[in-house]
């Protein structure tokens, strides 16, 4: 059974119903290259700094270029329902109790999340002592089910495990052999020195996003959808 809500179109399979996805076939991910000016990415690198971490929105006008962006002190991401295309989280430099130039499997786990999964944002960049990382998952390559959620999340922090048992965490073959199996399972990582011009190409994001009533809703569909089938069931 396919039902459409909102901007996305639903897919249930089985005989009862009992597995459900949604796709993006109404969605068509358009790329907007985005630049991120000296500017603002120096203001950015001054929260980095700090011995703490920082996160923020950034807003990108019709031209591509920085129109605003926001911070705050923390590590818990501002929900962006605007479609503000970026978010950023600051990676400080404590080199004695942190690995700070490489993203997290927690870092990978929100990324997924929120450029794909839930498709808040296009990309999402980490700002790290040595490194400016922009980084999305490409949704198109992997099928979005309820069941797949949970084993991409299982797999970056099996692929993690695995590499810093066998790598030193601080070591330059362990970024690169990380970054690079992440590419291989579906993300698309772009890096930069702080020296270098960062412009990009980012996925857009749809103006509507699913909230929490979104979800009530259509499981309340897909509850209907497995009474009616049991219905039928119980009748043949």
């Amino acid at each position: 059974m396919n039902f459409i809500y909102g901007q996305r179109e639903w897919h249930c399979r089985g005989s009862k119903y009992t597995r459900c996805f949604f796709s993006n076939t109404l969605q068509n991910i358009k790329m907007k290259k985005v630049h991120i000016k000296q500017s603002v990415i120096s203001e950015i690198r001054k929260l980095q700094r700090l011995p703490h971490e920082s996160n923020g929105k950034i807003t990108i006008d019709e031209d591509g270029e920085v129109d605003k962006w926001t911070h705050r002190k923390g590590q818990t991401m501002e929900a962006c329902t605007s479609g503000c295309i970026l978010n950023y989280h600051t990676h400080p430099p404590d080199y004695e109790n942190l690995y700070p130039d490489h993203p997290s499997s927690t870092d990978m786990k929100y990324i997924y999340h929120a450029t794909c999964s839930r498709r808040e944002v296009g990309s999402h960049l980490i700002f790290t002592p040595k490194y400016i990382y922009a980084i999305n998952f490409s949704c198109k390559t992997y099928k979005r089910s309820f069941s797949n959620f949970w084993g991409l999340r299982r797999k970056i922090d099996q692929l993690f495990e695995e590499l810093a048992a066998a790598h030193d965490r601080a070591s330059e073959s362990f970024r690169t052999t990380w970054l690079n199996e992440l590419r291989l399972i579906g993300f698309v990582i772009r890096e930069f020195r702080y020296t270098e011009r960062v412009e990009f190409e980012s996925p857009t994001v749809p103006t509507l996003t699913i909230n929490t009533q979104d979800i009530l809703i259509v499981l309340v569909l897909i509850l209907t959808s497995l009474y009616v089938a049991n219905v039928l069931a119980v009748r043949t």
